[in-house]
């Protein structure tokens, strides 16, 4: 009796092996590894500082990068709207309307844009590096076009 007990446990465990060797690794991103497994950077090299990130590359800022046309009109009907001094109209849609990812770039190139036009125009003059400094700590971008 205690042996068949003993080889119920073994093929129970023997079953937990094979159960935890066909689950696939969820893969982490490297970032979040580096407080919980210092032995884990031995095994995955780090790319260099001077590079780029990955997705540096799948986002470019440039409006003639994209190709999707949703995007490119968008982006074109707000720049229009900047230049032509509609600041509140520009803040108020990007704050209110959700847009996919790959627009975040350019969105928040508008949301600048609109942040600092609206801020020249209050002040009546050019604005500095340093007005620009304090308007992007007091104007952060909405969550709608910025993924935190």
């Amino acid at each position: 009796l205690v042996l068949q007990q003993q080889q119920l446990v073994l093929q129970q465990q023997q079953l937990v092996l094979q159960q935890q060797q066909l689950v696939p690794q969820q893969a982490v991103p490297q970032y979040r590894l580096r407080h919980l497994d210092p032995q884990y950077l031995q095994y995955e090299p780090q790319p260099p500082i001077h590079q780029p990130p990955a997705h540096a590359a799948q986002h470019p800022v440039q409006p003639h990068a994209i190709v999707q046309p949703d995007i490119q009109q968008t982006y074109q009907e707000l720049m229009d709207d900047v230049k032509e001094g509609r600041y509140d109209k520009v803040i108020s849609y990007l704050r209110n309307n959700p847009q996919k990812p790959e627009a975040y770039d350019l969105m928040q190139e508008v949301w600048w844009e609109a942040i600092y036009g609206k801020a020249s125009h209050a002040r009546g003059r050019e604005l500095n590096s340093v007005d620009r400094c304090r308007l992007r700590k007091k104007n952060t971008p909405p969550p709608t076009i910025f993924d935190r």
